[in-house]
């Protein structure tokens, strides 16, 4: 495989008993990397670049969706060297239930070499050619997303490209030495208009940490008091009082998910402990039309947790699941909003 001037900085491949130095170094370089970040001013070579903006650029995963440009995670663009097998994977709603999560040391490993490789990738837009190596060392020469990472630098349109956030969530592994690596970052540049969100799901070879491709699955603004989609609160919890509270209301959602789908076969009322206001009526009329017969998952992880200063809590989930509608199973993310322990709502 053929790379790019950084080809003598190729990582060893550890063993597992290694994993744990191996992430440690990544974390480090991470820091590094957002310390870097900060200090950075576009250089004469980035300002240049802008010059060379083309009419239909296209986008990475990191813009907004715009009608008017290809996005680098656009659904409809190949995106890798082989861009049938990428487009194969990543096309499917389903993957969550169709791969198994990834092992702990593993989950840890890519988790950081794509958060690494994002950090990378935003040097590279602010900064050209200063940090061209680094963020190469990810991306295989000649191939799509290769070509897309140049063309997107010379454009100019991730001008003053700021990371605020990157958190890569869940590792599934394909099974033929590729991994999906689900992703959340914020951010912002040229062309976002104020801070930016986005989901985005990754396609890495397990052996040469090249990115083979991307999709994003979601874009949104974040609100000057930290919202998304002007509800989502961005509170962290990183102490042991906060991760309990967390995973009590983690524990609802998903005690919740599973009584809807026996109220939706059978019509078991338990799924009503969890809800309050309005949900009870929808969930009635639902029950009623027959859409959701023959309810079943196929499985959810808690995205995260979060809560305003009104204590309204806001849980992602990312489920796949079938009923007599849904045309074999489906996958989507959704966010419950609670108040006082009890589910009030729901945006899809």
């Amino acid at each position: 495989m053929v790379l790019t001037a950084c080809s003598n900085e190729e990582p060893e491949v550890t063993t597992e008993s290694e994993d744990s130095e191996e992430v440690a170094r990544l974390k480090e370089e991470n820091e590094e990397l957002k310390r870097q970040q900060k200090d950075q001013e576009n250089d004469a070579e980035h300002e240049g670049s802008k010059e060379s903006t083309k009419d239909q650029d296209i986008d990475n995963q990191d813009t907004a969706k715009r009608s008017d440009e290809k996005q680098e995670t656009s659904s409809n663009t190949s995106l890798a060297s082989n861009d049938n097998y990428v487009n194969e994977i990543l096309s499917q709603p389903d993957y969550m239930s169709k791969y198994s999560q990834a092992n702990t040391a593993d989950t840890e490993r890519y988790s950081m070499l794509v958060e690494e490789y994002i950090y990378r990738l935003a040097g590279y837009y602010k900064s050209g050619q200063r940090h061209a190596k680094d963020v190469f060392f990810y991306l295989e020469e000649g191939s799509t997303p290769y070509n897309t990472v140049i063309e997107n630098q010379k454009s100019g349109n991730f001008a003053n490209y700021e990371i605020e956030e990157v958190v890569a969530y869940q590792v599934f592994d394909i099974g033929d030495g590729n991994v999906i690596v689900d992703t959340y970052r914020t951010y912002t540049h040229a062309n976002t208009n104020g801070v930016q969100g986005s989901d985005v799901t990754y396609i890495m070879n397990k052996d040469s940490y090249k990115v083979l491709g991307w999709i994003e699955t979601d874009t949104y603004d974040i609100s000057e008091d930290g919202h998304k989609h002007g509800t989502y609160g961005l509170t962290s919890y990183g102490d042991e009082q906060g991760d309990s509270f967390a995973n009590q209301m983690s524990t609802i959602v998903q005690e919740y998910i599973v009584a809807l789908a026996s109220y939706y076969n059978n019509g078991e009322e338990t799924v009503f402990n969890y809800t309050d206001g309005s949900v009870e009526n929808t969930l009635k009329n639902n029950y009623k039309n027959g859409n959701f017969n023959n309810y079943e998952n196929h499985g959810m992880t808690i995205l995260s947790v979060s809560s305003t200063m009104d204590d309204d809590v806001f849980v992602d989930v990312e489920r796949a699941y079938s009923h007599a509608t849904s045309d074999g199973i489906k996958s989507s993310k959704i966010q419950y909003h609670l108040v006082n322990e009890k589910i009030v709502g729901w945006t899809e």
